[in-house]
Formats: structure tokens, sequence, C-alpha cells
């Protein structure tokens, strides 16, 4: 090989290197337990560094174990690289990665997300630790994730085949954007205030973000159970129509006007305005919250 190819391969190498630890964007040092199923007591534990890109998620063990798992579609599901299923468990300031037979749990120190995006004392762009495995995850099934980890709905706004949607962290009051692209969450990250508070109320759908023929969630309950559906609104001289969509695909329509609510279903519908939001049910114990900036 002649000199001139040398160095050219040389700075190649150099540069693949520096690309593959920038990519590695999240990362942080933690304290980590692996445990046996029915151990009681405390594990082998100690210092271990976790990363984290488009929900893919490396743990370098202190005794020079690597564990390397692999987004399998599902929130909160992964594949090894042995090709074994793990679960994972989100709980304050720790993860838990659950096999079956074992179990690895991850605990951040005071400070360890400042540059990593854990969501402890991290800034504007950083990625939320309680969120930073659903990078990559279905937008509809990790929704309802979304929801239950502590965060709650504010607007929705769309851009081409984009969405970008601010939701709530409960926990500290920050807003966060979760951005869309092909039905998958392309990106979480905190953002200013201000991206919360548009869009008018906010209330479980888009506020005045909304806009006819756009698909955008809303709480809604089925026997008193809070699930996550999505709704549709069209124009027409006889009311504003909507369509909710029903978690398991099945879709309920319904008018809205002059302030009430009727289908030609057979169903009774009863509605309350509360804030900015309707609350419509009807006597199938189905119950929907809509903003009421939605209808005109």
């Amino acid at each position: 090989m002649s000199l001139t190819r040398r160095i050219a391969t040389a700075i190649l190498t150099l540069v693949l290197a520096a690309w593959s630890g920038a990519a590695l964007a999240d990362t942080a040092e933690a304290m980590c337990e692996m445990r046996k199923d029915g151990e009681t007591k405390q594990g082998a534990t100690g210092p271990c560094t976790f990363s984290q890109r488009q929900g893919y998620v490396s743990i370098d063990l202190r005794n020079g174990d690597r564990i390397e798992l692999s987004p399998t579609g599902r929130p909160d599901h992964f594949k090894d690289q042995k090709g074994k299923s793990v679960v994972l468990t989100v709980s304050g300031n720790s993860n838990e990665y659950k096999w079956d037979g074992k179990k690895l749990i991850v605990r951040w120190t005071a400070g360890s997300g400042a540059s990593s995006g854990s969501g402890h004392g991290s800034g504007h762009g950083d990625t939320p630790h309680a969120l930073r495995d659903l990078v990559g995850a279905r937008a509809g099934s990790a929704e309802e994730q979304v929801r239950e980890r502590g965060y709650t709905y504010r607007n929705t706004e769309t851009s081409g085949n984009t969405k970008y949607s601010n939701w709530r962290e409960n926990s500290t009051g920050r807003c966060v954007l979760i951005r869309t692209e092909d039905g998958r969450y392309a990106a979480i990250s905190y953002v200013t205030e201000i991206d919360c508070e548009k869009g008018g109320s906010g209330h479980g759908g888009g506020g005045n973000s909304h806009v006819d023929g756009q698909w955008d969630p809303i709480p809604c309950r089925f026997t008193g159970e809070r699930k996550t559906c999505h709704a549709s609104t069209s124009f027409s001289q006889a009311g504003t129509g909507i369509e909710v969509k029903f978690p398991d695909g099945f879709v309920r329509k319904f008018v809205y006007d002059g302030g009430n609510f009727r289908s030609n279903d057979g169903l009774r519908w009863t509605s309350r305005k509360q804030g900015g939001t309707y609350y419509v049910s009807n006597d199938n114990q189905e119950e929907f919250e809509i903003p009421a900036g939605w209808f005109r």
C-alpha cells in the first residue's frame, strides 16, 4: 500500500471514530445493580456508563461487560445482543431492565444528567430521561406511555408530514416537544415555556392549532378506564362532524351543533363544558374530552 493510501485510510478511520463517538449523544454516568429473581438483598453494584441513541441503549459495567439493547417497535421492549427479550420499567431516577430470571437497575446520581439529557438539570434541547427510550417508537402505541409517565398533552402543530406535539412534564412543569415523522417519534426534547402555551387552552388535543381533517389525540374513557383516542373534525351546514378513533381502530361518529352533541346510531349524548373542554359522554359508557376551540 502506498504512503498516500495509508495516510488516507488513517484519516478516514479517525473521521469514522469521531462520528461514532458523536452519535452516542445521550451519555450519563450511573450506578448499576444486577439482581437475580427472588433476591431481596442488594446485588452486585458499581458505577456504569449509560448511552442511548435513537432508542438503542448501551450499558458499560465496571467488570468490562457491555449490554446492548435494541428497540423492538413496542414501547419499553428490547432485545439484547443475544436476542433475549428485555422489558423496561421507569421509576423516579432509575431504569429497571428485566430479563427472564434477572434484572438490571440503573440509577442516576445527582447531577449526572447535566450533559446527558437525563432530565436532572438538563436544558433546552436535551431529552427527558423518562422518555428517551421512546425515541424511534411508533407514535400511536407510545402516546399512552407518555401520559402514564407523567406528561400532559398541550398542543400539536403540523408541517408537511411532520407533527410537533408539546407536552407538560407534570413533575417539573417544563415543556417537552415530541417530533413525529413517518409515524414514529423522531426526537423528544425540552423546549421553551411559550411552546406549551401555543394553541389556546391546550386541553387534550391541539387547542386552536387543530384544523379540520387533522387527527389529534384526546383523552377518552371506557367504563371509567382512561385511554387515548384520536379525533378529527369536518365542518358542514349541519354542524361540526366529529370522528373519534378508539385504540382498537373502531370509529365513533357524531355531530356538534350549537353546544349539543348527537348521532344517528340511537345513542343518547350528554355534555358539560368545563374551562376550555367539552366532556362528552353517551349511554354506552364512553366519554371524550374535546377542546371547545375546535368548534366554530
